[in-house]
C-alpha cells in the first residue's frame, strides 16, 4: 500500500472512531488518548493528523454536511417528488444522516462552530448552495417552479435568510435543531420561500401539508 493511501486510511478510521466515541461517551468524557488507542495508533501519530479535540470535532462536522449533501443531491436527482415530500425527504435524509451525533455537548459545538468556526461556515454555505440547487432543478424538472424564478435570485434569499440567523441578535433562532421538527418562525420562512417559487395552481395544495 502506498505511504499517501496508508495516511488517508489512518485519518478516516481516526475520524470514524472519535465519531463513534463522541456519541458513545459524549465529547467531555472522550480522551484523545482513548481515541487514539481505539483506532489503533500512538498519541503521538494522532497529533500528526490533528492538533486537537476540536479540530477534530471541526472535521466531523464537514464531514457529515458534505455527506448530507451528497446525499440530498443524490436522492433529488431522481425524484419526481411534489415539494412537500422533497423538503420532508430533506428533513429525513439529514436526520437519519446525523443522529448518531444527538447529543447536548455535540449540538453546542455545532451551534457555536456555526457561527464563529470559517472552516465549518465554509462548509454549509457550500451544502446550502448544493442543497438549494438540487431543489430548485428538482423543481423544475417536475414542473413545480413558478416562472420568472431564477436560482441567482433563490441563492440570493436563502444567503440573506443565513446572514440573517447569523446576526449575534439572532443566533439560535433558525440555527441547526437536529432533534426537532421545524419551528414556528422556520415554518414561516419556509412558507415565504416556497410561496415565491411554487406555482399558484399548486400552492394551495402544498401548504395545507406544510
Amino acid at each position: 500500500m502506498k505511504r499517501e493511501e496508508k495516511k488517508k486510511l489512518t485519518r478516516a478510521k481516526i475520524l470514524a472512531t472519535a465519531e463513534k466515541m463522541f456519541s458513545d461517551k459524549g465529547i467531555k468524557k472522550t480522551d484523545i488518548r482513548e481515541i487514539a488507542k481505539s483506532s489503533g495508533v500512538s498519541v503521538v501519530t494522532f497529533y500528526k493528523y490533528f492538533a486537537s479535540k476540536e479540530e477534530l470535532l471541526t472535521e466531523i462536522t464537514i464531514k457529515k454536511l458534505t455527506e448530507v449533501a451528497s446525499l440530498i443531491k443524490l436522492n433529488l436527482a431522481t425524484s419526481t417528488d411534489d415539494v412537500m415530500s422533497t423538503m420532508k425527504r430533506i428533513d429525513d435524509l439529514v436526520e437519519s444522516h446525523t443522529s448518531n451525533l444527538h447529543n447536548a455537548e455535540f449540538d453546542e459545538f455545532m451551534n457555536i462552530a456555526f457561527f464563529s468556526n470559517p472552516e465549518v461556515i465554509a462548509a454549509q454555505e457550500a451544502m446550502t448552495k448544493d442543497i438549494v440547487t438540487a431543489v430548485y432543478e428538482q423543481l423544475k424538472k417536475t414542473n413545480q417552479l413558478q416562472d420568472g424564478v431564477t436560482l441567482e435570485a433563490m441563492l440570493m434569499y436563502v444567503d440573506m435568510i443565513v446572514q440573517y440567523s447569523r446576526l449575534p441578535k439572532n443566533r439560535g433562532i433558525l440555527g441547526p435543531h437536529p432533534r426537532h421538527a421545524h419551528t414556528n418562525l422556520e415554518q414561516e420562512v419556509l412558507n415565504i420561500l416556497m410561496y415565491g417559487l411554487i406555482k399558484k395552481s399548486g400552492w394551495e395544495k402544498t401548504n395545507s401539508r406544510l
